[in-house]
């Protein structure tokens, strides 16, 4: 065949590779490019491949002819690591050249095809080998002629080949790129969502259904995000101005209505004509602990406080008792000095009354402080109640009006009147919150019924019977429905600051359940609340009567009275010469001991304070005892955190009598130690 006829053999030759790499996917591409080869260069069996980023060799297309089905290698793999490369493959790779063997047969896997020939042809770009043919087994062998058609139809090849090669790469990482951008989008922790410039739906990731219960379909359905966030969610011109928001606080209710917390950054992207990414880090767990250490925190300083206030309290019991104890003796002998029904004797009364509130004042301080026992007594409550209500009168603006529905036969319950006067004034003091913008009315009721404990399941301890019921009716702002369950907790409150502590309606709850009663309200937001509280009845029992001037028990006996204040040793030394006794006065623990020391059976009584400077009252009554055991001694205090009544009987002391000193008090107190 002449040279003319060989050129345009080659020409048709690679006339066919350029159909095939125009017309044909990969799928086929290899092996028809590889058919034409092996008719080209009359090979029986043929190989075509590339060599991929390790620079092993990839083998898409291999003769599939009966004659290569005799193969019986139990591994036919497609793909030869460069390790692997010998022989004829090994020299035409590594000198980047044709080459052809023909003295055949070749050493060969056990199994494997008998080679007679072969002819190998690297596909060289850029000076890199990308590719290669590898023929074999014609028939008389191959020849220079054979060498050079075959290296010219792989130079031929080389660059659309190179071409091929590059846009299956690119799109092997753009497919790489789209899985591992799907995984990750897919498993991002938080939502994003990418909206239009006007926040509308583009695009929602991350892990919305976990996060708020919402498929990505749903979130799409609501078409703007301020269906889902609110319409305040940021400023739209700060974003235009700074095109970046970041670390923005928002809150996004999820599908059964509950609050995530979050931290949104918000940043304008340059799709299409604008659009904006929302990435939405929750930190409601974050958040919460956050909420709960402040609330610990709280109940802290709460506790400091309450502890300051126990201080402040005793100190002020101590001094102010005291002070009330002069008020209230001199003016108690006042009044028996003046003329009865006179003018004098009226304002001496007032003055008598007024020192008493102040005595039951400090008695609240110190029970609100918890340092003072709670004492509970037979008592009527209509009294304290009426009184309560004349005190909020002054302290309560007009344009709240107080009303009341006092029973006076509603029945006496056992109870201490500090806490009844406690437990109004809280409720009350509510109430006026309730109310303090619009006015309103607030009503008071106290009444007698019958209460059936199958209808309190939530109070197991509550009896059938007979109970006082109080009622606080206000006509304010009403009670919101999250709130109901937690008004009793202690340290709730959804006043503003300054104006509650959220411990009132705790102590309320606390102190009727001791009483073994039970509590309940209704309320309506923007109608008003109505608090109802239950104490047990005690019917058929008798109230003392009011002892108005009954006579004072009295006596002659030596007493031996010692405070370190002199106004009070020297009202106590009048106050109990006036009954009888004979009294008398020291102003200090040693001075008194040193008198009842030089003749210890002087003295029939010692009454002494306790807090006095150098020598307490439980010190000289412990001194006077071990010389003489039997001497009766009453021990004075406003206020002590070293001793209690059971601590002072169990040294000896007879009795323990709370400051101010009052003279009924005293006077029934001396004849009851004395007589015993």
């Amino acid at each position: 065949m002449g040279t003319i006829d060989h050129e345009l053999q080659e020409l048709k030759i690679k006339n066919k590779l350029s159909r095939v790499f125009l017309t044909m996917p990969d799928e086929k591409l290899y092996p028809e490019v590889l058919k034409i080869v092996l008719a080209s260069c009359r090979s029986q069996f043929g190989i075509f491949g590339y060599f991929d980023g390790q620079g092993a060799f990839v083998i898409p297309a291999i003769t599939t002819t009966d004659y290569w089905n005799q193969c019986r290698m139990a591994d036919k793999e497609i793909i030869f690591e460069k390790a692997d490369f010998c022989g004829a493959w090994k020299k035409a790779f590594a000198g980047k050249k044709s080459l052809y063997v023909n003295n055949g047969p070749f050493h060969v896997p056990a199994g494997h095809i008998s080679v007679d020939n072969t002819m190998v042809s690297p596909i060289i770009f850029r000076g890199k080998v990308i590719s290669a043919i590898h023929v074999a087994n014609k028939s008389g062998g191959y020849d220079e002629e054979d060498m050079r058609l075959l290296a010219s139809l792989t130079d031929y090849l080389a660059p659309v080949l190179a071409a091929r090669l590059e846009r299956d790469r690119t799109e092997k990482e753009l497919k790489v790129s789209e899985e591992l951008h799907r995984i990750t989008v897919e498993n991002i922790a938080d939502p994003v969502f990418i909206t239009d410039a006007e926040g509308n739906f583009i695009h929602v990731y991350g892990n919305v259904g976990q996060v708020l219960g919402y498929s990505a379909a749903e979130i799409q359905a609501m078409g703007n995000i301020s269906v889902l966030a609110g319409s305040n969610l940021f400023d739209a011109n700060q974003l235009n101005r700074e095109r970046e928001i970041r670390n923005l606080d928002s809150i996004l209710l999820d599908k059964n209505g509950n609050s995530h917390y979050f931290l949104t950054n918000i940043k304008q992207v340059a799709i299409d004509n604008g659009a904006i990414l929302f990435t939405f880090h929750e930190i409601t767990d974050k958040k919460m602990a956050e909420e709960a250490k402040a609330k610990l925190e709280r109940k802290l300083r709460q506790s400091q406080k309450m502890e300051a206030i126990g201080t402040l309290a005793g100190g002020i019991a101590h001094d102010f008792n005291n002070i009330l104890g002069v008020i209230i003796g001199y003016t108690d002998m006042a009044m028996e000095d003046a003329p009865p029904d006179s003018g004098c004797a009226r304002d001496l009364e007032h003055v008598l009354k007024a020192g008493y509130k102040a005595k039951d004042l400090v008695q609240q301080i110190l029970a609100f402080s918890r340092q003072a026992k709670v004492k509970r007594f037979l008592l009527q409550p209509q009294p304290i109640i009426k009184e309560t209500l004349k005190m909020l009168r002054s302290s309560i603006p007009t344009t709240i009006d107080i009303q009341q529905d006092i029973d006076p036969e509603c029945g006496a319950i056992h109870a201490d009147p500090t806490q009844i006067h406690q437990i109004l004034l809280n409720l009350c003091t509510n109430a006026y919150h309730a109310m303090e913008e619009q006015g309103g009315i607030l009503r008071v009721e106290l009444k007698r019924t019958a209460v059936n404990a199958a209808d309190f399941p939530e109070y197991p301890a509550l009896k059938t019977g007979a109970y006082v019921e109080l009622v606080v009716r206000d006509t304010g702002t009403g009670i919101d429905p999250a709130s109901k369950n937690r008004i009793f907790d202690p340290y709730f409150t959804t006043k503003g600051t300054g104006k509650g502590t959220g411990l009132g309606l705790a102590i309320v709850h606390g102190i009727i359940r001791d009483y073994g009663g039970a509590i309940r309200f209704s309320s309506k937001p923007g109608t008003g609340t109505d608090f109802h509280l239950f104490f047990p009845a005690l019917p058929g029992q008798v109230l003392p009567s009011d002892e108005g001037t009954e006579a004072l028990p009295a006596g002659t006996e030596q007493i031996l009275f010692v405070d370190d204040e002199e106004m009070i040793a020297d009202m106590g030394r009048n106050m109990l010469a006036r009954l009888g006794y004979s009294v008398t006065t020291r102003d200090n623990g040693f001075a008194a001991l040193e008198t009842f020391s030089n003749n210890p059976d002087r003295f029939d009584l010692v009454i002494t304070d306790q807090t006095m400077p150098g020598m307490t009252g439980a010190e000289l009554a412990g001194a006077m005892l071990r010389l003489r055991p039997a001497i009766p001694i009453i021990l004075c205090t406003g206020y002590s955190s070293i001793i209690s009544e059971e601590k002072a009987k169990a040294i000896g002391i007879r009795e323990f009598l709370m400051k101010p000193i009052v003279k009924k008090d005293i006077a029934r107190l001396i004849r009851k130690v004395l007589d015993s």
